[in-house]
């Protein structure tokens, strides 16, 4: 009896310990591509990839920048097409959703809701029309310099909004690992010896 409750009070540790070295979307720092179930691969690195195993409900598009020399140094992930209104109802309320969630892990981030200085899209009724024409933004980050609990290698998360129309729009999140310096060096290194 005691090793059967020993056993499973170790294996249940283990699960913990295991999850808790388990990157953003069950997708860590430094895993090579193609272990992720690679669907596409695009310039500069960009690898999309089937929905991990720990896929979000509410991402529907994950992408990777991942060189072989590095693996895994960039997630990103986005929604699909979000309706809303000109007042962009829809798309804050799914950002504070994600925000809030995301506050709860890493603690509080930097915001940034604010128009652009100049900008004619400056009525309430305007508010996704700004987004749309890059003169608003909405975009919160979380890094050491934001005084965020950072983990699992992550150096920077950023959730940002963006406009596809004057009444839909999506939401996308990357994380970046503390190899990201290294891959960027790494793709840099291949597109010049391309000219």
């Amino acid at each position: 009896m005691r090793r059967a409750l020993f056993t499973a009070t170790t294996a249940t540790a283990l699960l913990f310990a295991l999850k808790a070295v388990a990157g953003p979307f069950g997708i860590e720092m430094g895993i090579q591509a193609d272990t992720l179930g690679v669907t596409q691969e695009k310039a500069g690195g960009i690898i999309h990839i089937s929905p991990p195993s720990d896929a979000h409900p509410l991402f529907d598009s994950y992408t990777v920048i991942a060189p072989k020399e590095t693996g895994v140094c960039k997630v990103q992930a986005t929604t699909p097409e979000i309706p809303t209104n000109v007042y962009g109802d829809g798309i804050k309320s799914q950002f504070q959703e994600i925000r809030s969630s995301l506050d709860e892990i890493y603690g509080k981030g930097k915001n940034y809701d604010f128009l652009r200085r100049g900008s004619i899209w400056n009525e309430h009724k305007d508010w996704m029309m700004g987004l749309l024409k890059k003169e608003r933004e909405l975009t919160s980050y979380w890094s050491k310099e934001t005084k965020s609990r950072m983990k699992d290698n992550i150096v920077g998360v950023t959730l940002e909004a963006f406009a596809l129309g004057p009444d839909s729009g999506m939401i996308i999140i990357r994380y970046e690992f503390s190899n990201f310096p290294e891959c960027i060096k790494v793709l840099k290194s291949k597109s010049k010896g391309k000219l």
